[in-house]
């Protein structure tokens, strides 16, 4: 496959123009020592910040304008001293122009110049406009991408994900496959695509879209994020645990471990290991506000789950664990009731059937009835016996 397309009349012009520049900066460079290696000096420090595939650096860091600062400070240099030299700078008194023609050369360049000025800043805010549009939202951002770059993986893969995010399935799927057909082996691809065939209830398809995404990249954290969320969806919470503290956990970016672990403990109904974890996810991320972590931690801090979760540990005997969430439900405001039934089990299991008792007592004769108040009263008197 050719890097550029026969028939890719743009890429074939641009490619010219590049070729003609360094023509230019060689002969400056020989000609204008001063001007010429400003502009080599502009040029290789472009280096760390060009890429090939277009708007993208370092792994989904953008190139913002601090980076292009010192080179665009060169080329200031260079185009500066250049006009020093050759406009604002009179000719010798001895030449034909330096003989009383000095003011109509100063007035005809300073007017030139001016021209030029306004016509550069001119073509740049019509850049501007025409670009602005394409900006506004992700969307347009990476449709337009596509076509400004058509052989690239980036914006199809980019704009399958924005999609996916905004409930348009079918079409996230058309540009993970397009995605796929540019670059088979770019993991994100395929992780889009298989985030687009479980929303369309396609699951194993969309395991085995995963499962190659992390094939093809060791390294793709989404992709092996995405495949623990499937497992554990599926119970299968052991492996999904494995996966997520042996390629996720700690790795960038930082917070993705730690939600994901906070979404695997809600799972299993255990509050108290995903709250940690959650906390951890919303210090991770710069813009925690509306984020999935956060709205995930105030569902992990419903008083609900933390007593729901100490009556499942009463049963299976882990009864000092049971009594820290009862404590942590109480500092959640948990309904009066419902704290006692829980607390009031974990006593009888604590084989203080008395205390539970008098703690059902107080709020029934406080006027609180409930059923569970009295299935509390019936066990502890059974445990008596």
């Amino acid at each position: 496959t050719l890097p550029i397309p026969l028939n890719d009349w743009l890429a074939w012009l641009q490619l010219g123009f590049m070729g003609a520049f360094f023509v230019m900066l060689a002969w400056l460079t020989r000609r204008m020592p001063s001007v010429g290696w400003l502009l080599v000096a502009g040029v290789l420090s472009l280096l760390p910040v060009l890429n090939i595939r277009p708007l993208e650096m370092a792994k989904g860091l953008y190139t913002a304008e601090r980076f292009l600062t010192f080179p665009l400070v060169l080329f200031v240099l260079a185009i500066g001293y250049l006009a020093v030299e050759k406009v604002f700078q009179p000719p010798p008194a001895s030449s034909p122009l330096g003989r009383g023609n000095r003011s109509v050369r100063g007035i005809f360049l300073g007017q030139l110049a001016v021209a030029g000025v306004f016509g550069w800043l001119s073509a740049s805010v019509i850049v501007n406009l025409l670009n602005l549009p394409n900006w506004k939202e992700n969307r347009t951002l990476w449709e337009w991408t596509t076509h400004a770059a058509p052989y690239s993986p980036l914006g199809y893969s980019n704009l399958a994900d924005t999609y996916n995010k905004l409930g348009r399935y079918e079409d996230a799927l058309k540009a993970a496959e397009r995605a796929i057909q540019i670059a088979p082996y770019s993991g994100m691809g395929w992780v889009n695509k298989g985030v687009a065939l479980l929303k369309l209830g396609r699951p194993q398809e969309a395991e085995a879209h995963f499962r190659k995404a992390t094939e093809l990249e060791p390294e793709n954290v989404i992709g092996w994020n995405n495949l623990a969320i499937m497992l554990s969806d599926r119970g299968e919470f052991v492996e999904a645990e494995r996966i997520i503290r042996q390629h996720v956990l700690g790795r960038t970016p930082r917070f993705m471990g730690h939600q994901a672990l906070g979404i695997l403990y809600l799972k299993q109904g255990r509050p108290d290991l995903a709250e940690p974890e959650l906390e951890r996810a919303l210090q991770a991320l710069p813009f925690p506000h509306g984020s999935l972590p956060e709205r995930l931690l105030r569902e992990a801090r419903r008083p609900r789950l933390w007593l729901a979760a100490a009556e499942g540990l009463i049963q299976q005997g882990d009864l000092a664990t049971a009594e820290r969430l009862c404590q942590r439900a109480e500092q959640l405001g948990a309904d009066r009731v419902a704290l006692a039934y829980v607390r009031g089990k974990l006593l009888i299991a604590q084989g203080r059937p008395k205390e539970a008792e008098r703690l059902v007592r107080e709020l029934i004769d406080y006027g609180l009835n409930d059923p569970r108040l009295d299935e509390v009263l019936r066990l502890a008197a059974q445990r008596r016996d």
